[in-house]
């Protein structure tokens, strides 16, 4: 990927769980880094395809490879969280990675 088409900055989100002390679940999230990357809202087409496979699907992330990103993460752009669905590794040298995401990801 041209490194010109990488020109928003998204930030890689970790999530932890903890209890409080009367047992209830507490839910952090913890910024992992920062990185260039391409948001892409989906076009009609390819949401209706990416509802069928997954729901509520709307952006895809484009960026540079990274091996541990995996779907328990999230993605936080322009102050807005998303809820990484999948993960593809792109090419046979998985030099980039596309994130298939969604809108308003529990905070």
């Amino acid at each position: 990927m041209m490194a010109g088409k990488l020109d928003q900055r998204i930030t890689i989100q970790d999530k932890s769980v903890s209890r409080t002390a009367m047992g209830d679940e507490q839910i952090t999230w913890t910024d992992v880094e920062t990185v260039w990357a391409s948001a892409e809202p989906l076009s009609g087409r390819e949401y209706i395809a990416a509802r069928q496979a997954q729901a509520d699907i709307t952006i895809r992330f484009r960026m540079r490879y990274r091996s541990w990103m995996t779907p328990t993460h999230r993605i936080l752009w322009r102050d807005k969280p998303y809820g990484v669905v999948e993960v593809i590794g792109i090419g046979t040298r998985r030099a980039d990675l596309e994130i298939l995401a969604f809108g308003d990801a529990a905070t």
